[in-house]
């Protein structure tokens, strides 16, 4: 059976360190049968969330752009690489931007419950420092 997954890159700089963890990821995967299509994230065209609460009756985000994308590909999936460098020892801006607006995959009606069932997920943080310290929260936020 062939698996479908995602590889979301908060890197905004193509071909670095954190592109080519992903990249060795995806070949390993690849050995499994799991295809994988890669989004790295730029700032162009990504929008943050606007804490609006739209998404609470039909798990929509009433926002279209870049990311939209990005999270219709995460409900038909069977897993997702998350991948981002340690910007100011916390995950990227653009990554923070797909965290927030995911708040559309969750269910509040009866306290908290994902909407999405049976994913896997494989999360990459990448540093430049020498020690665990150095990656802040970057590899915390799942």
């Amino acid at each position: 059976m062939n698996q479908k997954w995602i590889a979301v890159i908060g890197s905004p700089r193509r071909g670095m360190n954190t592109e080519t963890i992903v990249d060795y990821i995806i070949e390993g995967l690849s050995g499994y049968n799991i295809q994988v299509e890669k989004y790295i994230l730029d700032c162009s065209s990504i929008s943050t969330c606007s804490g609006c609460e739209s998404c609470f009756a039909n798990g929509e985000c009433v926002i279209h752009d870049e990311i939209t994308q990005v999270i219709e590909q995460m409900k038909l999936v069977d897993g997702y690489i998350f991948a981002s460098p340690s910007f100011n020892y916390q995950v990227t801006a653009q990554m923070k931007a797909v965290l927030d607006r995911t708040f559309c995959l969750n269910d509040y009606s009866k306290g908290w419950k994902s909407r999405l069932s049976n994913k896997k997920a494989i999360i990459v943080g990448v540093c430049k420092g020498d020690s665990r310290q150095m990656m802040g929260f970057t590899s915390d936020w799942n």
